[in-house]
């Protein structure tokens, strides 16, 4: 059995942080005893990210539009981080868009909005800030965010 990693997360309860070791060049962990025992060296990055949660009933929660996500929080003035996500084409996957910015604080809001003709359904995401160490999940209302250029 084998086990590929592309990144993990380690939890300080002293500290009460969160921390996002990255491994780039997809560390590759075996309970096979003949492969010896390599160590797996994994980088702390400053890399913050979303996840993104595509709902699972409907065909159609897919999408092949790119969707902009704003981050707000208390410590900026308007919008803090933009990122755009594409390739959220399965209903019903998980989706990870690492991404790189200066320290914008625990996220208050996020404004969604969807690129094209598609529409495209959300249970949730959850904004990880490698500066603090802390992740902050939005939920979309019961049944879902549907978003839609409509």
């Amino acid at each position: 059995d084998a086990l590929k990693l592309e990144w993990i997360n380690v939890y300080n309860s002293y500290t009460g942080r969160y921390y996002r070791f990255f491994c780039y060049t997809r560390c590759r962990l075996s309970t096979d005893s003949t492969e010896g025992s390599q160590q797996v060296s994994l980088n702390f990055a400053r890399t913050h990210s979303l996840t993104i949660r595509v709902h699972d009933p409907t065909v159609n929660a897919g999408s092949h539009d790119f969707l902009i996500v704003d981050i707000f929080s208390g410590r900026c003035t308007g919008v803090c981080v933009t990122q755009t996500v594409s390739g959220l084409t399965e209903h019903g996957n998980t989706y990870d868009k690492a991404f790189s910015s200066s320290n914008f604080g625990a996220p208050t809001k996020l404004r969604l909005t969807l690129t094209g003709d598609d529409w495209l359904n959300i249970l949730w995401i959850d904004v990880y800030n490698a500066y603090i160490g802390r992740f902050d999940r939005f939920h979309c209302p019961r049944g879902g965010c549907d978003l839609s250029t409509d």
